[in-house]
């Protein structure tokens, strides 16, 4: 062996060691990240979540370059089997529940824990310190959980849509609020169309956080900087409400529609820009000193562990990914999988009249839905009913089913709730059974019905109020989602919930009659 082969050969290990560091993390960081870009691609409020993971590695190259001096650790490298048998149970829940935004969260973390500890044990706690707030940006790209969302971001629409009608009137133009939604003399404008955030919220927090830590802002200053972010968006919406309904009512819908993408693009680029003048003019002074030169990796991660300790761990990942699909492989699942069965209901068979409404381009965007119908008919006891049915497919699984329901987005839309009735049970089939949740609104002098259902074609997963103990009760049956339906169903002109209950009962039947379910579920 020559003298140069000798001078490579730690060189050559030294870069076995840390790639088998970077495949252990990608272990962790892959299945949430994968779980994380479902609410990316589906929900609008979380687009901006693609760019978060390279502003991560931006950061944390910004801090590397003043890193702290390596330092022995005693921590030993057997913590880091925490997180990865954390990963079992944490992958079997997520695979039967693809839309629990707490999964994010845990995967999320978990990998954010073994990040951690591995930094830890290679460079010490110092530098795991120093390098902790520029890996936490990655936690701006998980979805708030649905209750937080919906209850904050509620709030907002209803208080944008009470300032705008109050700065209209003071204008000199007539404006009546009802609901999130905004009458003028001869038409509505809506707050994001009545069922949608506030624009651009989640990612101003993001961009706050961004910036104060580019800037090295102190925590307080990041705090202030955030919430500054959160105001700034929160009046950039006001001026776009405003700006819209101003545009209606002086130029029709039609100006409506052709301003609403354009002047929603403003808002969100001017929110992000903002922010970053604002950072940049009271960014605190940094010493000249403070950052060092860009030192060697090896000066950082001076003993990353060896490749024999690295591939245990993998072979567990390996191994928890084979144990997954056995746990939720075909021959587990239910006899009563009915893919795609109620993908297309027969709605021919309920009135020669029946009329199919397109849906519009703002709801087709929102739901992210593979099909989707919208249906009117009269029925013979002259009410008239409204069917909205929209079917999601395995891989198109997102929150959007449980978040977008009648208790969340009529009130918004300018209904009042009077009353939450008992579930009606639909059994188009032997022992199938389909709750669907019964509301009465009211708007303005008249009561409005309504029916709500969303399902599995895994039938023995109906999903009415799903719970922490359901989810956990499928995942562990090994019950895996293979496709969802949402059925609303909104009647007006009804004496009475009763009788709205019974017309449901016979429309269903029909729609039951045309099906062809599994004789034995």
């Amino acid at each position: 062996m020559n003298t140069q082969s000798i001078q490579d050969a730690p060189r050559f290990s030294g870069y076995r060691r840390i790639g088998a560091s970077l495949i252990l993390l990608a272990g962790f960081w892959i299945p949430a990240l994968l779980s994380l870009e479902i609410e990316w691609r589906h929900n609008e409020q979380y687009q901006f979540g693609y760019f978060v993971p390279f502003f991560t590695l931006y950061l944390l190259a910004m801090r590397l370059r003043d890193a702290p001096p390596s330092q022995p650790t005693s921590q030993p490298f057997k913590l880091l089997w925490l997180p990865a048998l954390a990963l079992l149970p944490l992958v079997i829940v997520r695979t039967a529940n693809p839309d629990w935004r707490f999964i994010y969260l845990a995967l999320t973390a978990n990998a954010l824990i073994a990040s951690s500890l591995l930094i830890a044990y290679a460079a010490g706690r110092r530098t795991l310190y120093h390098l902790l707030p520029a890996a936490l940006m990655i936690l701006f790209a998980v979805p708030w959980m649905t209750r937080i969302e919906n209850s904050l971001i509620q709030y907002l629409m209803h208080l944008v849509a009470t300032i705008t009608v109050d700065i209209l009137n003071l204008m000199g133009i007539f404006a009546v609020r009802h609901g999130n939604l905004i009458q003028l003399s001869d038409t509505m404008v809506g707050v994001e169309e009545a069922c949608s955030g506030i624009r651009s919220l989640q990612s101003s927090l993001m961009a706050g956080y961004l910036f104060g830590e580019l800037f090295r802002y102190r925590w307080s200053g990041r705090a202030a900087l955030i919430f500054v972010g959160a105001i700034l968006t929160f009046l950039l919406n006001i001026a776009r409400t405003l700006s819209l309904t101003w545009i209606t009512y002086s130029h029709g819908s039609d100006a409506f529609r052709q301003w609403h993408d354009p002047i929603g693009q403003a808002v969100a680029f001017g929110g992000f820009a903002g922010i970053w003048i604002i950072a940049l003019c009271f960014r605190p002074r940094i010493q000249s000193h403070a950052i060092r030169e860009h030192p060697p990796m090896s000066a950082h991660f001076p003993d990353p562990p060896s490749l024999r300790q690295v591939m245990p761990l993998l072979l567990l990942m390996a191994g928890i990914w084979i144990l997954n699909w056995i746990w939720y492989h075909p021959l587990r699942q239910p006899t009563n999988i009915v893919t795609g069965s109620f993908r297309e209901l027969n709605w021919s068979t309920l009135a020669p009249s029946i009329q199919t409404i397109p849906i519009d381009a703002f709801t087709k965007a929102q739901l992210k839905y593979d099909s989707g119908h919208q249906r009117v008919w009269q029925h013979p006891n002259k009410s008239i009913w409204t069917a909205f049915h929209f079917y999601w497919e395995s891989g198109s699984i997102s929150s959007h089913a449980g978040v977008h329901r009648p208790e969340n987005c009529l009130p918004s839309a300018g209904m009042a709730l009077v009353k939450e009735h008992d579930p009606f049970i639909w059994k188009p089939g032997p022992q199938v059974t389909i709750p669907f949740q019964s509301f009465t609104f009211r708007l303005y002098d008249r009561d409005i019905e309504v029916f709500f259902s969303v399902w599995n074609d895994n039938l023995s997963q109906p999903i009415l109020s799903t719970t922490t103990r359901e989810r956990l009760i499928e995942a562990w049956n090994g019950n895996r989602v293979m496709g969802r339906n949402s059925l609303e169903f909104i009647v007006e002109g009804s004496k009475s919930h009763e009788q709205a209950r019974s017309e449901l009962a016979g429309i269903l039947q029909t729609l039951g009659s045309t099906l062809e379910l599994p004789p034995h579920p």
